[in-house]
């Protein structure tokens, strides 16, 4: 349905208005990945695309990266001769790639939407050691990573922070806008 969207209406709009933003998400985890993880993620979102100053709707990229828990312990690792104070820390992470169209008014400054996305995640926990006195980083490794497809749903408002707020002012509504 995406390239459906993309092949019939983009090439045929007359003006396009570039746009970029970003937000605050929280993840959910369902399924299997729910069973075994006890809290939402939170993260940031940032995202890029195109607008047609004459359509509804948005299409564009969209990049994530969610924290879903972490731990931190002190420990003493023990070298061949000598002991170091530590502080070991590991983190529960999803990085997103999403393909993204919105339904959303081109129209105000103020712009309520419907989104659906599809793309990839990949999940990570990583480990790190750094030095109790120093505070320097002795080591890190990527304990377990996965990958997986994902699909969804959202919604929300829009907040233009610059570019003109209607795209029938003149040809400056093609350029570009800033969103939050």
């Amino acid at each position: 349905v995406l390239v459906f969207l993309i092949l019939t209406f983009v090439p045929a709009a007359s003006a396009q208005r570039f746009e970029i933003g970003g937000n605050l998400g929280a993840g959910f985890p369902q399924s299997q990945f729910g069973r075994n993880i006890d809290r939402a993620g939170v993260g940031l979102n940032a995202y890029g695309g195109l607008a047609p100053a004459d359509l509804p709707f948005f299409l564009g990229l969209r990049v994530g990266y969610f924290n879903y828990g972490s731990e931190q312990r002190r420990d003493i690792l023990s070298g061949q001769f000598t002991q170091i104070d530590a502080d070991v820390t590991t983190t529960n992470n999803i990085v997103m790639l999403q393909l993204c169209a919105r339904l959303q008014p081109n129209v105000g400054s103020l712009r309520p939407y419907v989104e659906g996305f599809l793309g990839w995640n990949y999940l990570y926990t990583l480990t790190t050691v750094k030095g109790e006195f120093t505070g320097d980083e002795i080591s890190n490794d990527v304990n377990l990573d996965d990958g997986a497809f994902t699909y969804g749903g959202g919604g929300g408002i829009q907040i233009m922070l610059t570019g003109p707020p209607d795209p029938e002012e003149g040809e400056e509504a093609a350029g570009s806008g800033l969103a939050l």
